[in-house]
């Protein structure tokens, strides 16, 4: 079973399957009110992407583009352009499911250890 909770409205996602909750996720993430209202995220966004030519940073691709915090906000990321990265959704998907799985070893780990 995979959980995820959003950082800024509280919205839960969760499913047996991890790509399916990682994609509504991810979309939440480009509508989530909680994120419009405390930051300039649309802003900073087409900032990123303007700066990054609309072009994904490891694949050249210039469909579906999304951008990547680098670390991310549950880490003491931030939306600092130096932490942003223009990717497409097929290189951001695996960004984020790596990012998840670490974060998951993590927490068994710190489980265990108790």
């Amino acid at each position: 079973m995979t959980y995820i909770r959003c950082i800024h409205c509280g919205q839960e996602f969760q499913g047996n399957n991890f790509k399916t909750v990682i994609t509504e996720w991810d979309a939440h993430n480009l509508d989530c009110e909680a994120i419009r209202e405390t930051d300039d995220w649309f802003r900073i966004r087409r900032q990123i992407l303007s700066r990054d030519k609309f072009q994904c940073q490891r694949c050249d691709s210039n469909k579906k583009l999304e951008v990547h915090h680098i670390k991310p906000i549950s880490q003491g990321g931030n939306h600092n352009p130096a932490n942003l990265i223009t990717l497409c959704k097929d290189c951001h998907i695996p960004e984020t499911m790596q990012l998840l799985k670490h974060i998951r070893i993590v927490k068994i780990k710190n489980m265990e250890g108790k």
